[in-house]
């Protein structure tokens, strides 16, 4: 497997855990209250994908236009956003924070995968 796509398939479930991780945090209690709702879907994921970003971010593929730090947050912002789709549905259902941090990691690394497959083809 190329390291292009490990960073993204480790970029998405990265991505989508933290993502459950702190809207998970951010329900209070057992319901996602309005205040929660608004931080969880508009503050969390670009939290998420600014420190990934910084994470992920290696020096050396900055020449490259696909792997540059700008590009990365792109990506990984999309993904964020999509993954809070899953997880606030199993919210919804009443699940704890480990089961929350699961799903986000499969719809992360699910939701990564279309950003993938420009490198598949190399």
């Amino acid at each position: 497997m190329s390291p292009h796509l490990k960073q993204f398939l480790a970029g998405g479930t990265l991505t989508g855990a933290v993502t459950g991780l702190f809207v998970g945090a951010a329900s209070f209690g057992d319901e996602l209250s309005g205040a929660g709702a608004v931080f969880a879907f508009l503050v969390v994921p670009g939290i998420t994908a600014a420190v990934l970003t910084g994470i992920f971010r290696n020096e050396k593929n900055r020449a490259k236009r696909l792997l540059s730090p700008r590009w990365l947050f792109a990506r990984l912002l999309c993904v964020a956003y999509l993954t809070t789709f899953p997880v606030f549905g199993v919210l919804a259902g009443g699940a704890t924070v480990p089961q929350v941090v699961l799903v986000g990691a499969i719809s992360g690394t699910f939701w990564a995968m279309p950003f993938m497959l420009p490198f598949v083809s190399r």
